[in-house]
């Protein structure tokens, strides 16, 4: 799998998109490309995002927090420890309230504007 491609050098990034909803992955889906962005996935399933991030390191994710009613712990957990940041994408971010795996990530309630999206992902960008 390619290296994390340079926000800066390209203005580029390599977000991974898990969530369980096809319709809202798909929108999130053409919202990023649209803006000219790579996009991984989209996954739906706790198991299937840890699979991907075995081999792939995406620049940022965008992570639903209810996976077929699993909590995406396992996931931020994972993110965090491979130093990869992520911003909540949830309709009720209250769940993780106290999670020391979702502590400062950035949120953003659905449904998802892109306005709101591309916001989030510049300020990811320029934290680098």
């Amino acid at each position: 799998m390619p290296d994390p491609i340079e926000p800066s050098l390209t203005g580029m990034l390599c977000v991974l998109v898990v969530e369980d909803e096809m319709l809202i992955a798909l929108d999130l889906q053409l919202m990023l490309e649209d803006a000219g962005h790579r996009v991984l996935g989209p996954v739906g399933a706790v198991d299937k995002a840890l699979s991907l991030l075995d081999g792939a390191r995406p620049d940022v994710v965008l992570l639903d927090l209810n996976l077929r009613g699993e909590l995406a712990t396992p996931v931020a957990e994972r993110l965090r420890s491979l130093g990869v940041p992520f911003i909540m994408t949830s309709a009720d971010t209250s769940v993780v309230r106290g999670d020391a795996a979702f502590e400062g990530a950035m949120e953003i309630t659905k449904p998802v504007l892109q306005s709101d999206l591309l916001a989030a992902l510049d300020r990811v960008a320029s934290g680098r």
